[in-house]
């Protein structure tokens, strides 16, 4: 008898992970079809070894991705370095497309075989933008059967609804509910009955109030408020019992909510405005920057750039060029400010103008029922026909006369999206209250529009979820009530405590929180209470960024 032997060696393959497996041959190709820019599809590859020896992946990366745009695909674990006899390693390939059209890169697997000492695949996709904001929206009414006695002060009821849920995670990156009641207990100086949400863990078994904006007849809420729990886990601040986790994580997560009243009637109407705008992988691995200081969470990058429409509604008679050319200065420098890595949202503007001078100055700011003439809320509610449901509405108007000195408001932290005529469907600037030079309506000067754009930027910041710093008094850590609702929810952005107030005059100014520390600093943040006109406030950081890149209104 006679024979050859055959030589021992390993010998690679790639194949599906299909149940009929499809096997890719050295140089190859598979296409992961059209995927939104930074939306991961994912592609898993088996590397089987047929021969009669240990398969070794000698490159390093043991799997490398090359060609011409390697950065759109990627794996997030490498396999190990051997691969048994008759068996195989399972790798996974991530396609996040960062720009719109084709992306082409090369898997290459290296290995001990002889006859095909480098693997090759050609990959390939397609990135498709988004043309549009996209809203998942339901409006009901809720009913009211529970009650708490004496919440609001003796004799004074609470009616609440049972639990609403609602679904937040990837595929729905947010949600901003609303909340309106005309009821009868509005006077803040003899009976003030706010509305009010309370969120719940999943069972339901612990609630929390957390940083939100109690309002007479019309208010908001919005999860996520931050992108960690951190901040709300603090029970002798918050008084639950337990960790609440308002992080929407990389599945959708099922979150709990009830809406309270002072009464019955009227029916109290909901609005629930969520994002499908799907995620993008990077926002939903998003993790804050670590360490401290004026600087933490300036560096981070976003990997994909979203765009967010802004409508300007000038009121007849504010300015002499009513025009988005006519502001460009300001224009751009809110553009800019946007534009900036930790936030890389493109805006694009356009304009419209409002024939009524009922509100070209704005005398009442607070009220929220809609009834009172030249107040915030009536203009809002009542010029739906001017304001753009995918846009950004930015109220242009000359003045207002109940404060003095008022640059900008929002009618929301935050404001409602993707539905008009609501009494939080928009934000106002001020624009005589940035000039420096010339008469009422004249053109302002180019440093008076760099001031307005960063009040707009500063007041769409609020409409979009983002809240000061902290407010005008200062955090005092030794106070919950302080931390509670004088401080945002976000753990990157730095603070300035009240014991900075040098001058006694009760407040945090500009020039007391420019220190490089994480409690004495923030005035160069765009959320800072306060601006002058003069100082540069255009910091955002990432997490500031996390919230506005997943509002309903970014696409």
């Amino acid at each position: 008898l006679s024979g050859t032997s055959l030589p021992t060696i390993p010998d690679i393959h790639l194949t599906s992970t299909d149940s009929t497996p499809v096997n890719f041959v050295d140089g190859s190709s598979f296409n992961f079809g059209s995927s939104k820019l930074g939306v991961e599809v994912t592609k898993d590859f088996r590397i089987r070894n047929l021969g009669n020896k240990v398969l070794n992946l000698t490159g390093s990366p043991r799997v490398s991705i090359t060609g011409t745009n390697p950065t759109h695909f990627f794996l997030v674990s490498q396999p190990s370095s051997t691969v048994a006899i008759s068996s195989f390693s399972t790798i996974t390939v991530y396609y996040t497309p960062l720009a719109e059209g084709a992306s082409s890169a090369s898997l290459v697997i290296a290995s001990d075989d002889p006859d095909e000492p480098t693997y090759t695949i050609n990959l390939s996709g397609t990135g498709v933008i988004n043309t549009a904001p996209c809203f998942s929206i339901s409006n009901f009414t809720a009913s009211l059967p529970n009650s708490a006695s004496n919440f609001y002060g003796t004799g004074k009821t609470l009616f609440y609804s049972n639990f609403i849920n609602i679904d937040i995670g990837k595929q729905n990156p947010s949600a901003i509910i609303h909340i309106d009641q005309n009821h009868i207990y509005q006077d803040p100086n003899t009976d003030y009955r706010p509305l009010l949400f309370y969120w719940y863990n999943p069972s339901g078994s612990a609630s929390v109030n957390f940083r939100g904006n109690p309002g007479v007849t019309s208010t908001t809420t919005m999860v996520p408020i931050g992108s960690n729990s951190a901040f709300y886990s603090n029970s002798t601040v918050w008084g639950n019992s337990s960790t609440f986790n308002f992080f929407p994580s990389f599945n959708n997560n099922t979150f709990r909510y009830d809406v309270n009243a002072p009464a019955t009637s009227p029916s109290m109407s909901v609005n629930q405005v969520r994002s499908c705008s799907q995620a993008t992988y990077q926002e939903s691995l998003f993790s804050i920057a670590s360490g401290g200081g004026s600087s933490n969470g300036l560096s981070h990058v976003w990997n994909t750039r979203k765009k967010m429409r802004v409508n300007l509604i000038f009121v007849d008679g504010t300015y002499s060029q009513q025009t988005v050319a006519g502001l460009q200065t300001a224009v751009d420098r809110m553009k800019t400010i946007y534009a900036q890595d930790t936030v890389k949202v493109d805006l694009d503007f356009t304009a419209t103008v409002l024939s009524n001078n009922e509100f070209l100055t704005i005398a009442n700011l607070s009220d929220d029922t809609a009834n009172v003439t030249s107040s915030l809320s009536k203009m809002y509610k009542n010029t739906g026909s001017v304001q753009d449901a995918n846009s950004l509405n930015i109220y242009i108007t000359k003045d207002e006369s109940e404060v003095g000195g008022v640059l900008g408001v929002s009618s929301g932290i935050p404001g409602l999206p993707g539905i008009t005529g609501t009494k939080k469907a928009g934000m106002v600037v001020f624009l005589e209250a940035h000039r420096s030079s010339g008469s009422v309506g004249d053109v302002l000067s180019s440093g008076d529009q760099i001031f307005l754009g960063d009040t707009m930027a500063h007041e769409a910041g609020h409409f979009l979820g983002l809240y000061h710093l902290v407010e005008s008094s200062g955090l005092n850590s030794a106070n919950n009530s302080s931390v509670k609702f004088n401080q945002d929810p976000l753990l990157e952005t730095p603070v300035c405590f009240s014991s900075r107030d040098t001058n006694s005059n009760g407040r945090v100014d500009i020039s007391e929180c420019l220190g490089t520390g994480s409690t004495n600093s923030g005035a160069l943040n765009l959320m800072f209470w306060a601006g002058d006109g003069a100082t540069s406030q255009t910091q955002l950081t990432g997490e500031q960024g996390w919230i506005i890149r997943r509002n309903p209104l970014a696409y």
